[in-house]
């Protein structure tokens, strides 16, 4: 592998590091700030909690308690992917190209489909911006591997 090859590979394995690590971030103020998520972030992107109107404190306490359910989640998973991107795949171990590639396409099939199913267009358009933030790097990390045929 030439120098300038491994350059461009540490560069784009960077930015997928970076990446993961803001998207971790984001599910740690899920957590931490469920009513800055849901009111702040997702009011202004159209599917906040004000488009439900009138709620009761319980039902809001129960919105939160799913929303810090969700970010639990989203941190492990790019815990998982970090750990992935760290190891293996700067090592340019093939399997964790795929391992990262497949977890984020399963999870935006799912998700999405799951959102255009019950009218949530607006969540499926969230989540096509979330799958190219990360899959900019991927694609890049993947052509300068310059490995013919699957990675």
């Amino acid at each position: 592998m030439t120098t300038n090859r491994t350059t461009v590979l540490s560069r784009w394995n960077a930015v997928l590091l970076v990446a993961v690590l803001l998207i971790g971030l984001y599910g740690f103020v899920m957590v931490v700030a469920p009513h800055l998520v849901g009111n702040r972030l997702f009011g202004p992107l159209g599917f906040g909690l004000d488009r439900v109107g009138d709620v009761s404190a319980t039902e809001l306490d129960y919105v939160a308690f799913l929303m810090r359910v969700l970010g639990a989640v989203i941190v492990g998973w790019m815990a998982a992917l970090a750990g992935l991107v760290i190891g293996p795949l700067s090592r340019r171990e093939p399997w964790a190209w795929w391992t990262i590639t497949g977890s984020l396409v399963l999870w935006f099939v799912v998700d999405t489909g799951m959102s255009v199913a019950v009218g949530e267009i607006e969540h499926a358009v969230f989540n096509t911006a979330f799958l190219v933030a990360v899959t900019i790097p991927l694609v890049g990390y993947k052509r300068a591997l310059d490995v013919s045929g699957p990675v």
